[in-house]
């Protein structure tokens, strides 16, 4: 079996490190000045380089060219006998090893001097998967280790290794590798592998990967493994990779800003049937929505949908997980979704010419006034500006709206609403499902035509000053105080009638 890249390529030296070059540096220059730490704590993201360089490590503080080098030669005797697989040099995966039995064995040895080599080295990865009591039993081990013994921990969740052993060591928090960095690894392997492959496509690798080193090349992996020919093309990596058609994104969010639930379960259910993968569908998804509110927010003018689409995309993503038929459950996600939205609008909608209510009849003279007083208010805007019958009709669906807009300068131009605000905030409120349908409600009514609407940030606007006459008479109201918040009370819903 041919062996995997990522175990062919893996680094042997310092040199061929890359993406940890802060960490390289300290670690040589701490073995070159003879203040080699009795335990480390390498920390970070999976496949960054912390169990390679552990390796790299083990063998640095034994290779007997180190010092005239400035690295590991791999060839002295230390270096070959570590290479060759050292019983000085202990590796153990503290995932299957977890333990108290596994480290007394670690602190019965720790004692014996090196068969071979100058220092022992442990190395115990995934650390934090230890049991409590295993770090009770290696509490004392790490604290006073022979001169003899070095310890390297290895782990992705820092947080859950107690303080007492945190105190112990000395921390190396490792990071994720960039696209420049990933990039040009890959490079050297299809180069070195002999096949051709476009740098698009390396791109997509490294974006599937998410920074990581050894993902990275194992997606490589399963790429040339696909291809029959050392020209890769484009579409094989797309295919090797399970990538979406770019079309069922786009088609997906339009069909989410259309409120088109027919048309999104169809582009989900044939992805499922195309073979395609739906989880890495979302995860395209909430990627190619994230690139476009990123966009939308240098312009400042965010669109309240793609903000809704993402939130949903995460939480199907993670609810999917344990569930064969995804597609099934993304259909009734999204199914869930439209019809909580319809009741939402339904309850919360602007108001209604009747009410359909069973009434007493001592009701009877009220509701008819009320109706009235309905039906007033919906024709009252045909004589009003266009800013003046947007806050009647926002009264009782949207009452913080027409606050909003006294801080926003509102135009219609040729056929569009051009909404502009000085605060991102309250630009983003006014750009709200809710909101939008208003404006284009009252534009509607009172143009005779569907209008669009536009929002964007404008530092310079002034907001107008109170003139005298309204400050008389907000000094002759009589400000009640402010009632207390009782904090034994549910208060979430608050945030939400904000927002």
């Amino acid at each position: 079996m041919a062996e995997v890249l990522y175990r062919k390529y893996r680094p042997t030296s310092f040199a061929q490190i890359e993406g940890q070059e802060s960490v390289v540096q300290i670690l040589k220059e701490s073995i070159l000045q003879g203040k080699v730490s009795h335990a480390y704590l390498f920390c970070g993201p999976r496949g960054c380089g912390k169990t390679t360089i552990a390796r790299i490590m083990a063998k640095a503080v034994n290779c007997e060219n180190f010092a005239k080098l400035g690295d590991i030669c791999n060839k002295c005797d230390a270096c070959t006998a570590i290479n060759n697989g050292s019983m000085d040099i202990m590796e153990m995966d503290a995932a299957s090893n977890r333990g108290i039995e596994e480290i007394r064995v670690v602190r019965d040895t720790v004692n014996f001097v090196p068969n071979f080599l100058a220092k022992k080295v442990y190395i115990i990865d995934e650390a934090h998967m230890l049991t409590k009591e295993a770090f009770n039993a290696l509490l004392k081990t790490l604290e006073e280790p022979p001169e003899h013994v070095v310890f390297v921990l290895a782990t992705t969740e820092s947080h859950k290794l107690p303080v007492t052993i945190l105190s112990r060591v000395t921390r190396f928090d490792f990071k994720l590798g960039s696209e420049n960095e990933i990039l040009n690894k890959l490079g050297r392997i299809v180069a070195s592998e002999g096949y051709s492959i476009s740098l698009d496509s390396l791109r997509l690798i490294f974006e599937y990967s998410g920074g990581s080193f050894r993902d990275s090349e194992s997606l490589l992996s399963k790429v040339i493994l696909t291809s029959s020919s050392k020209e890769i093309s484009d579409d094989l990596v797309n295919k090797a990779l399970g990538v979406a058609d770019i079309k069922n994104i786009e088609g997906f969010i339009e069909g989410f800003k259309n409120r088109d639930v027919n048309r999104l379960t169809t582009i989900i259910t044939e992805i499922s049937e195309s073979n395609d993968n739906v989880p890495i569908f979302l995860e395209q998804l909430i990627q190619s929505v994230n690139n476009k509110l990123i966009e939308q927010a240098k312009r400042g003018a965010l669109e309240y949908e793609y903000i809704s689409i993402a939130n949903l995309a995460i939480k199907i993503r993670s609810e999917i997980r344990d569930f064969s038929d995804k597609s099934t459950i993304v259909n009734l996600a999204l199914l869930s979704y439209f019809n909580r939205e319809q009741m939402s609008a339904t309850i919360s909608g602007p108001p209604k010419l009747e009410k359909q209510v069973s009434i007493k009849k001592e009701d009877d003279v009220s509701l008819v006034e009320e109706s009235k007083a309905e039906k007033k208010e919906v024709v009252d805007i045909k004589d009003k500006s266009f800013t003046e019958a947007v806050a009647i009709r926002a009264q009782s669906s949207l009452p913080r709206l027409k606050g909003m807009m006294n801080t926003a300068k509102i135009e219609i131009i040729g056929d569009e609403i051009k909404v502009s605000s000085p605060y991102k905030f309250n630009l983003a409120y006014m750009s709200k499902k809710e909101a939008r349908d208003i404006f284009l409600e009252v534009a509607r009514e009172l143009y005779g035509k569907n209008l669009g609407i536009s929002f964007s940030i404008d530092a310079d606007i002034q907001i107008p000053a109170k003139n005298e006459a309204e400050k008389v008479e907000n000094d002759d109201k009589i400000i009640e105080p402010k009632k207390k918040v009782d904090k034994t009370i549910d208060n979430s819903n608050l945030v939400e009638e904000i927002f």
